[in-house]
């Protein structure tokens, strides 16, 4: 959805077949990157017993529907795809700065469920989710292909950051009572009680 806003113009103004290639590009880097961040967090939070058969009827881990092993290799696979399909991108629109975004986006993806104090166990999730995946990913991919900003790209990002960020604040909500369990203190826990935190 980001790259799709990002790079709407493809579709309104004359392009090159090049613009295009990059567009399409930029809509599989996204979705693999939305991968990433949902395996690595399903591998990460059944790793540390976040989700269990019971507190999670979605997480393939936990319902034994995969391996442990499979879901980490299956992350593995999607962060190092994103990793060589962003290098690509940048290579093809010499936007060496991409560089740095790609790198923080993969720290982010990695330590949102990865490490001692994940990003996603803080009140951080839905803000990052909203800022990744909602004005800076627009902004982002409307610069790679057409190699101008405006501020019109910026709230055009508010529209997949909305939908970002309710549906990952929605999920936390109905996991809030096993987060808080496990010293998971999510958005909608810190909006529910604050006590707690």
């Amino acid at each position: 959805m980001t790259s799709f806003f990002g790079g709407l113009g493809v579709f309104f103004t004359p392009t090159s077949f090049w613009k295009k290639m990059v567009f399409l590009l930029c809509c599989i880097l996204c979705l693999s990157l939305q991968i990433a961040v949902n395996t690595g967090n399903d591998y990460y939070d059944s790793k540390s017993g976040l989700d269990t058969a019971k507190s999670n009827p979605y997480n393939m881990i936990a319902q034994g529907v995969v391996t442990s092993q499979y879901m980490f290799r299956l992350y593995i696979t999607a962060f190092l795809f994103s990793l060589i399909l962003g290098l690509t991108i940048v290579v093809i629109t010499q936007f060496l700065a991409g560089l740095i975004y790609g790198c923080i986006f993969l720290l982010i993806i990695h330590f949102y469920s990865a490490g001692k104090k994940p990003l996603g166990y803080l009140p951080l999730g839905e803000i990052i989710s909203f800022i990744c995946f909602g004005p800076l990913g627009v902004v982002l991919v409307h610069f790679v292909i057409f190699k101008s900003f405006g501020w019109s790209e910026v709230l055009l990002g508010f529209i997949p950051g909305a939908y970002a960020f309710l549906m990952m604040y929605l999920n936390n909500r109905r996991d809030l009572k096993t987060d808080m369990t496990v010293g998971k203190k999510t958005l909608p826990a810190y909006i529910i009680d604050k006590n707690k935190l």
